[in-house]
């Protein structure tokens, strides 16, 4: 209960991770004013993973709020954590109960360990991979396992026995997620911020400071694009077949292979796909000669080097009138980091189900052996309580014969009493009659 509870709040948080993307490109999130509304986004979000928790007892909840906070102050700076933070606090400390000042506590936490991230991310760059955001992920909730300490009573030990291990297994790679997430949704809103930069320039300025300040722009996409691990391609068609295709200069660091060597062999490119995904690059082809929109598709290709990479591939399609496809532009997007964090979680999921698996069958011996002894239990008191009747059943049975007894006895105490009585009062009225004879008698064989 408690894993699916969490990767259904995690799954939550990372849809609302999409919906921030989507809202935060319609303000400007470089200044005060876009931080604090990032920071509100943020803790909204982390409201919404609070509303539907793990409930572990009354007032002990487990959500995602520390993944959503952490990531506010890794992204958006001391400014964003602290608006989500006070945002996401005043929320639980409304909810109440004995866990508040411990969800406080990782809160506040989650976003400290986020800024800190955020000023090394500034300073190495390269620390923002991957493997790193996984370690950061580790470390945000490790902290939120340490505060299970303070939980008041014996909470502490009986929660840390239960979540510590689907913590630790499940938030970090949603961290990891999210985080990817939020990293190319950055990269997009500087690629876009750059290239209405270039729009401006090229409106209001004379042609030679153009010409300087795009080579300036040129480098800085260059960088942009080559971060952003994608390049841009066209296919040209000529009666429904590829005659000629176009390629961008950051394909080479995407497949290993020039620019020169993709348009020399207009098939390598379906050659780099393993046979086990050409069905879909085919099927992509198809629908698009047949006028559908195929969306994205994604799959796997074999870099010149013999490395794997997973990528996605989105389309936009041009007709001639007679709606012949002419040509497609596409975008190549590099996503085996996303598809190494899917695969963690998967694993994770998988080894979830297994421990879940055998801990329901150690549940279920553990109720069997409990139901024995509760019959052995239910049958030693049966027999407890037959003991118990036998035993008030001879106690009244000696109650009665000692009442036999007493009756008896006081009956031949009373027939033992009559003639003593009769006895006495005879002997008394002889003595009363001839007791002065007898005396007499006595002294006369005294003195012969």
């Amino acid at each position: 209960m408690i894993f699916r509870e969490l990767i259904f709040n995690v799954t939550l948080l990372l849809a609302l991770g999409v919906l921030y993307g989507l809202l935060v490109r319609k303000w400007r999130s470089g200044d005060a004013a876009g931080r604090i509304l990032a920071g509100c986004l943020f803790g909204v979000i982390a409201i919404a993973g609070m509303m539907l928790p793990f409930h572990y007892a009354p007032g002990v909840i487990f959500d995602g709020r520390s993944i959503v906070i952490s990531l506010a102050g890794l992204f958006g700076g001391p400014l964003t954590a602290s608006v989500a933070a006070l945002i996401a606090s005043g929320y639980r400390l409304s909810l109440g109960g004995g866990g508040a000042l411990t969800g406080v506590g990782v809160i506040m936490t989650s976003a400290g360990v986020g800024v800190a991230y955020y000023y090394l991310r500034s300073r190495k760059p390269r620390a923002f991979n991957p493997l790193c955001l996984l370690g950061f992920g580790f470390l945000v909730h490790l902290f939120m396992v340490l505060w299970m300490l303070t939980l008041p009573g014996d909470l502490p030990f009986k929660v840390l026995n239960r979540i510590t291990l689907p913590v630790i297994l499940i938030f970090p790679a949603g961290t990891l997620l999210l985080g990817l997430l939020l990293r190319d949704q950055e990269t997009g809103i500087k690629m876009e911020s750059e290239a209405r930069r270039l729009s401006r320039i090229v409106e209001t300025t004379p042609m030679a400071v153009v010409l300087t300040d795009l080579e300036e722009s040129e480098s800085r996409y260059r960088r942009l694009t080559e971060a952003v691990t994608s390049y841009i391609f066209t296919v040209s068609f000529e009666d429904g077949q590829p005659v000629r295709t176009v390629h961008n200069p950051n394909c080479l660091a995407m497949t290993g292979y020039t620019p020169g060597e993709l348009e020399a062999d207009i098939n390598l490119w379906s050659e780099m796909v393993p046979e086990e995904d050409r069905e879909i690059i085919r099927e992509q082809i198809s629908r698009l000669l047949a006028g559908d929109a195929p969306g994205v598709i994604e799959h796997r290709i074999e870099r010149k080097d013999g490395e794997i990479r997973w990528v996605s591939a989105t389309v936009v399609p041009t007709y001639d009138g007679q709606g012949n496809l002419v040509s497609f532009d596409g975008l190549i997007r590099d996503i085996t980091d996303r598809k190494l964090g899917e695969e963690i979680l998967k694993e994770n999921c998988d080894h979830l189900q297994e421990m879940i698996k055998k801990r329901t069958a150690e549940l279920e011996t553990r109720v069997r052996q409990a139901d024995l002894f509760n019959r052995g239990m239910v049958n030693l008191m049966e027999d407890s309580r037959e003991v118990q009747r036998r035993l008030e059943k001879t106690a009244r049975a000696l109650e009665e014969a000692n009442a036999e007894l007493e009756a008896f006895a006081y009956s031949a105490a009373h027939d033992l009493k009559a003639p003593l009585r009769a006895i006495e009062g005879y002997t008394k009225a002889v003595l009363d009659d001839y007791g002065d004879r007898r005396r007499f008698h006595d002294l006369h064989l005294r003195r012969h």
